[in-house]
């Protein structure tokens, strides 16, 4: 939480220019609709990131062992990885 946090303080409050001339003021961006937007992929990634840490366990024996329970590994498996590319490379982009 800290970190999205200040992630989310450095896109709405830092002025990223060089002094004398600030290039926050100068930049001709909409700086509430920024953070807003900001926000918006934060709070994302933050519901991605509690789905994928809740879901099931995939590696119990029967998991390894039975048909039924390698399906439903592979089954999960597949949902990790989709939720971990959307959180890692869709989200994190539109942060940049």
């Amino acid at each position: 939480r800290s970190f999205s946090y200040h992630l989310y303080l450095a896109h709405a409050l830092w002025d990223w220019g060089v002094p004398p001339s600030p290039c926050r003021e100068t930049s001709g961006v909409d700086w509430l609709e920024h953070t807003d937007q900001v926000l918006e992929q934060l709070v994302g990634i933050g519901d991605e990131l509690c789905r994928f840490l809740t879901l099931p366990t995939f590696s119990r024996t029967r998991h390894r062992v039975l048909r039924s329970g390698r399906r439903e590994a592979a089954r999960t498996v597949n949902v990790a990885y989709r939720l971990f590319d959307m959180i890692c490379t869709q989200r994190m982009l539109r942060l940049a």
